[in-house]
């Protein structure tokens, strides 16, 4: 709150306040820019200002209340069991609420981007006095969901780093149907489209390099096994076989015979005999052969 006082021109007279965008309204002269200045400088500018309509202007400006936004502001904020701080969960499209500034999206920055962006922000509505801490007290879990050929799909949730091999083990490892060899890792966290990768887990966990020693475990192939983010989808396909083995059953199994059901035992027989050959056969090792056969009639 500021008031204008004219000792020569009481009909001047007048108390102002700054408003949203950094102006005071003053009478005669319209709106004059007042945040950011000193008494002194803002009682300067109001006498040029006012000396286009009196002449001489004589004025004083005194401040009774300033910046009332930070006492505002502390009110807005002030609680019994933390003081002059406030509790803001971050909202699930990765923004949070602050008097004055609004929303602020901090998803994906760290403790110290989100300081100076927010420090940015007050400065921008004219409380350049304040100075945010952040803290980051709880952290949400993490949920990746993993499907397919594993034996226990469904939504992993974690607080700690997890790679997307731990995550097929933590869900049981995978089946004999999977195709272990072209897994997808589906990621959309921050990102307009999604994006997809496929990992050779057959390649990681069977690699090998020759050595002195003979073939050794490869242990540098696990630097391609990714880090997991919130939101991640794992796909673990089958094998072709798996697939025909589905088919034959969805066809046959259950398409033909539920609709021309049948019962009945179809049996096969196979036989063969073994002929000794003959222990009294005499051969000749050299000359024509014996032939005792007529030919013709």
């Amino acid at each position: 709150m500021i008031k204008i006082r004219f000792p020569y021109q009481e009909k001047f007279n007048q108390k102002v306040s700054v408003v949203g965008d950094g102006t005071i309204r003053c009478v005669g002269i319209g709106p004059v820019r007042a945040a950011g200045r000193t008494a002194q400088d803002l009682e300067q500018q109001l006498r040029q200002d006012y000396g286009k309509i009196i002449k001489n202007p004589e004025l004083t400006v005194v401040v009774e209340a300033a910046n009332v936004k930070i006492t505002e502001l502390k009110k807005a904020i002030t609680t019994a069991p933390r003081g002059q701080s406030r509790l803001v969960p971050i909202k699930p499209d990765g923004t949070i609420d602050l008097p004055y500034v609004g929303e602020v999206f901090v998803a994906g920055k760290t403790v110290h981007e989100s300081k100076q962006m927010l420090d940015a922000r007050y400065s921008e509505e004219d409380l350049k006095e304040i100075e945010v801490t952040v803290q980051t007290l709880e952290f949400a879990p993490k949920r990746v969901y993993v499907m397919g050929e594993v034996w226990a799909p469904g939504m992993l949730e974690t607080n700690r780093p997890l790679t997307l091999a731990q995550a097929i083990i933590h869900q049981g490892g995978p089946t004999p149907r999977a195709l272990r060899s072209k897994i997808l890792l589906v990621r959309r966290q921050y990102l307009p489209v999604p994006e997809a990768l496929v990992f050779d887990m057959e390649q990681v966990l069977n690699a090998t390099q020759p050595t002195e020693f003979g073939l050794m475990p490869k242990g540098s192939i696990w630097r391609w096994d990714p880090y997991l983010a919130d939101g991640d989808i794992i796909w673990v396909p089958p094998t072709q076989l798996a697939l025909a083995n589905d088919w034959i059953d969805q066809f046959f199994t259950k398409g033909i015979r539920s609709v021309f059901p049948y019962s009945g035992v179809v049996g096969m027989n196979f036989g063969y005999n073994i002929y000794e050959p003959s222990q009294t056969v005499k051969t000749r090792l050299i000359g024509p052969p014996n032939v005792n056969a007529q030919f013709g009639p």
